[in-house]
């Protein structure tokens, strides 16, 4: 009994011995803790929680800076036992009620400025786009009345943007019929400072002989002033240029470094331009691999990458269309049958003879518009011009199969069995991850992605839809923009069965899945066929 009286007693007396009781109690306590953990009391710590929520919200005059000073005071003149009073505690509570109604008034001030800017931005932005329709309208017109008049004498300035229009479908154009413009054989080739003069002349040799008009001009692509001021020299030779080939080929068939500023202070310097043409290396795709990634250790693939990335957007942003060849080592005795496949994709060394005639070819060829391609091999002497259309065919799509066909299966047989195979990929459960249409043609079948989409709309979604705040909802795709796999059977230059990719609409994602599932069971059940064959 005497030990839990003692305990209670303890415990009653706890607070008054460290200092923790309320004011009242404070003032006619002398216990040396007192003044130690005072500090640390809650009745101290609620009075500041109080004071700093007056301080943030906003609303504290000098008055009650002055207040808060005296309470300060009168906290630190307790250590004496008389200065914490309930006065003060009132004073900052007060305080604090006045704080928190000048919080709520300022956030809904807040919150109705920030709707009412919404709105303006809102509107300006509306206006901001009819005006650019409109001009945009004003400025074709006006250089259709230009062409008009042109013809009773009247020359008038070209506007930029119509001109470089014009351009690019005047390409498509000439490009679809077989035609040429006249800027689009005028050439001229970028090389590096220490390029061999020999490989410079062979490859203005092999250019000249496809009838281009072409000129070599040394240029230290590392450096962007060094770029701008080889622009201001040359401007009347980029002004004309149709072609533009960058092959920065050091003496030991090393390719120099491009800096990607430096890229796109020459390319701004070529108005007429209708392809570029970089010469990059092999593993840019690759630089995380072994052994690219060697060759990455100092940053060199990630800026090849950069400049190959300059030239794609500037060929989307400006309309003439870019082409990049990764090569490896250029050497003149590399050995091997002469490779070209979609991407980073190959290895080893190729030779000056075979990269010349690459490069050459790369400039007409169709399929070479806007890819990206590897080249490897060292033996094209013997490479007539229908195997070297043949090999850029790969770039079309690009291709994903290609299968010869055994002799016993003639290509009208393989396009029936083509048609009864390709109609299982219709029926529920035929394992792709991607529902599809099956379309068959003269040459073989389309297979085209149709993905599914939902119509649902949740009740926050419409609201804002209506009231003008929410995000557009995401354009959706036709069948036939959503990619496909394009399955040919051609009989020239032999019996065989060819897969490539088509029907991609910009922003529609890859379905390399499905891709891979079709590919595999064509694959398999051609291999049965054939063997099952009389």
């Amino acid at each position: 009994r005497k030990m839990a009286l003692r305990m209670v007693v303890c415990l009653l007396l706890a607070p008054l011995v460290l200092g923790w009781g309320p004011p009242r109690q404070l003032r006619q306590s002398r216990s040396p803790c007192t003044a130690l953990m005072q500090p640390f009391s809650p009745w101290t710590l609620r009075s500041w929680a109080l004071w700093s929520g007056a301080r943030d919200s906003g609303d504290r005059s000098s008055q009650d800076d002055d207040a808060f000073e005296d309470l300060l005071s009168s906290l630190s003149g307790a250590r004496g036992g008389g200065g914490f009073t309930q006065e003060n505690i009132d004073k900052v509570g007060d305080m604090f009620d006045k704080g928190k109604e000048s919080l709520v008034e300022s956030f809904e001030d807040w919150k109705e400025r920030e709707m009412d800017r919404q709105d303006t931005y809102s509107r300006s932005s509306d206006r901001r786009a009819e005006m650019e329709s409109s001009k945009l309208m004003d400025r074709i017109e006006n250089m259709v009345s230009g062409m008009q008049t042109s013809e009773a004498g009247t020359q008038e300035d070209e506007d930029p943007v119509v001109a470089q229009a014009m351009r690019r479908t005047q390409l498509r154009i000439a490009r679809a019929s077989g035609d040429s413009l006249a800027n689009l054989r005028d050439c001229v080739v970028v090389t590096a400072p220490g390029t061999s003069p020999d490989f410079t002349a062979a490859l203005l040799e092999g250019l000249t002989s496809r009838d281009f008009q072409c000129c070599a001009l040394p240029l230290a692509l590392e450096s962007p002033a060094a770029a701008t001021l080889f622009a201001r020299n040359n401007a009347e030779a980029l002004a004309s240029a149709g072609k533009l080939v960058i092959c920065p080929l050091g003496p030991k068939g090393e390719l120099a470094t491009v800096d990607a500023s430096a890229l796109e202070e020459l390319l701004d310097a070529t108005p007429s331009l209708h392809q570029a043409l970089i010469v990059s290396q092999l593993g840019v795709d690759r630089a995380s691999k072994f052994p690219y990634a060697l060759a990455n250790t100092l940053g060199a693939l990630d800026r090849r990458r950069a400049s190959e990335q300059i030239l794609a957007l500037g060929s989307q942003a400006k309309g003439w269309s870019y082409t990049v060849l990764r090569t490896g080592k250029v050497q003149g005795n590399a050995k091997g049958a002469v490779k070209i496949e979609y991407g980073d994709a190959l290895d080893g060394e190729t030779s000056l003879e075979t990269l010349i005639t690459t490069v050459t070819q790369a400039l007409e060829q169709p399929a070479a518009m806007n890819v990206s391609f590897s080249l490897a091999g060292g033996n094209s002497a013997d490479i007539g011009q229908d195997l070297w259309d043949d090999m850029f065919l790969r770039l079309d799509g690009p291709e994903l199969l290609r299968m010869p066909l055994p002799a016993a299966a003639s290509p009208e047989n393989a396009k029936v069995w083509l048609g009864e195979w390709a109609a299982r990929w219709k029926r529920p459960g035929s394992g792709l991850t991607t529902p599809v249409e099956v379309r068959t043609t003269d040459t073989g079948v389309s297979i085209l992605f149709a993905p599914k989409t939902s119509s649902f709309v949740s009740a926050r979604e419409e609201k804002e839809q209506e009231t003008g705040q929410g995000k557009a909802s995401p354009k959706r795709l036709r069948v036939g923009q959503e990619g496909g796999v394009q399955i040919l059977v051609e009989a020239v230059p032999t019996p065989r069965i060819r897969a490539r990719r088509f029907a991609y609409a910009e922003e529609a994602p890859l379905k390399e899945m499905s891709e891979k599932d079709i590919l595999r069971s064509l694959q398999r059940d051609l291999a049965s066929w054939t063997k099952n064959m009389p």
